[in-house]
């Protein structure tokens, strides 16, 4: 169990944490996401004993390790850009750690290759690492903090200097070997795809502060505040008044939606989640879509899996929503109503 407490830093009198507070159960991969330069690696940093905090503690299967030196912590960090050692090959890197143990070279060996076997590298030993491809280094770098059987790992952006598409078919591959290795990580990134797909568990870091912390459907489908909705991509926010426990008023009118988490006259903010509307082709059940939108089609884009159409409405709000391939959307200029169903609808704390 890894345990942050309290921890706070500053630099140059700027406060960058403040009062963080996490826990990480054994074999739990948590996503650290937040916005660039919001303190996500500074955390990393404190909890590998590479930065002291200013306040609070980093607390390792119940001992307190806050002023313990960085390779006493038996916590692994594998960087964005690997550091591996250009000059070595494959098997090499992999050992280095494992060397450091003191180990004898025959187990250092023997580790170091199961390690690789793990990570789909087998065969690779003898290569250098210099003529391998970004995701077989990626591999490699994985193998090699792994290999000493850290503790905790931390990765920091440990796909981010990878393109697209092999970061996406990577970043599944990454999950798989750290569950099957039982492995408890924490990793660092500004992308939700990525903190969604490698994570059990995603804390959102803004503002210095641990805005929420949750699995990745919750914090998707509910988001603590429009501050996380809005890193999330998310620019569907509405003001809105609570009108009694099964209603709020907002621009767009009075909404039957389930409110009896707030007070009577509280004013809120509403999200309506771009991949809840659906054309009107025939009438549309108030249950199940209980607004109703009427506008003016502003932009029409196709994206592959969706279009995404921006509804300008008669009160000059304009409201984007992610629409499926059919029925096809109209064109732009033309008038349509889209429905938004139940689901889609979330109520937040005003900020």
């Amino acid at each position: 169990m890894l345990v942050i407490e309290g921890i706070s830093k500053q630099f140059d009198r700027h406060p960058l944490l403040q009062d963080v507070r996490l826990r990480v159960a054994p074999g739990e991969i948590l996503g650290l996401l937040g916005p660039s330069g919001c303190g996500k690696t500074t955390l990393l940093r404190i909890i590998a004993g590479l930065e002291p905090p200013d306040a609070g503690r980093v607390v390792l299967n119940g001992t307190d390790i806050t002023r313990t030196a960085p390779h006493r912590r038996r916590i692994g960090m594998m960087f964005q850009d690997y550091a591996l050692f250009p000059h070595k090959t494959v098997l090499q890197n992999v050992a280095y750690g494992l060397e450091r143990l003191g180990l004898k070279q025959t187990e250092v060996q023997r580790q170091a290759v199961e390690m690789l076997e793990r990570v789909g590298l087998a065969g690779f030993e003898a290569r250098p690492v210099s003529a391998l491809s970004g995701g077989e280094q990626q591999r490699v770098a994985l193998a090699r903090s792994l290999a000493p059987n850290p503790a905790v790992l931390l990765l920091d952006e440990p796909l981010g200097s990878l393109d697209r598409s092999l970061r996406e078919r990577l970043m599944l591959e990454l999950r798989r070997i750290l569950k099957a290795v039982g492995a408890t990580a924490v990793s660092v990134t500004h992308d939700q795809a990525e903190a969604f797909a490698l994570s059990d568990r995603v804390a959102v870091l803004q503002d210095r502060h641990l805005a929420q912390v949750a699995v990745p459907e919750q914090l998707y489908l509910r988001p603590a505040n429009a501050e996380v909705a809005r890193f999330l991509g998310f620019s569907n926010l509405l003001p809105a008044r609570v009108r009694s426990a099964q209603a709020i008023e907002t621009v767009l009118g009075t909404i039957l939606l389930e409110a009896s988490a707030h007070r009577p006259g509280e004013s809120v903010t509403l999200l309506i989640r771009p991949d809840g509307g659906r054309l009107v082709t025939a009438a549309a059940d108030p249950g199940e879509f209980p607004l109703i939108l009427e506008g003016t089609v502003q932009e029409r884009l196709f994206q592959g899996p969706f279009y995404r159409l921006a509804l300008a409405l008669d009160d000059g709000s304009l409201l984007v929503f992610q629409l499926p391939l059919q029925p096809s959307p109209p064109p732009v200029g033309s008038r349509t109503r889209i429905a938004v169903s139940r689901q889609a609808l979330h109520l937040m704390k005003k900020e």
